[in-house]
């Protein structure tokens, strides 16, 4: 039997420069409050719908937008601007 610890650390993803394939692993929340834990410019990110359709945020400029809400496991793809840096997830 193998005993895993658990730890008090945020779950956190890094991310790189360019297109990064994420599973969102933070609560249901809408997109701005998922993504206050990014500390790296990204200029949109994607999630498929149910519909099979993309959805896509764009930081702003809501009048692109038509992902307001991520679900926790939701698989996205994001496109980094900036140097390397990390997502954190909240609860």
């Amino acid at each position: 039997m193998w005993t895993q610890a658990a730890s008090n650390a945020a779950p956190m993803v890094s991310l790189t420069q360019g297109w990064n394939g994420v599973c969102y692993a933070g609560g249901s929340v809408s997109v701005d409050s998922a993504t206050g834990g990014i500390d790296v410019p990204y200029s949109v990110i994607y999630a498929l719908a149910p519909d099979q359709t993309w959805q896509r945020s764009v930081p702003g400029n809501p009048s692109v937008c038509n992902l307001s809400y991520l679900e926790e496991f939701t698989p996205v793809v994001i496109l980094v601007t900036g140097d390397a840096g990390h997502w954190v997830f909240t609860p």
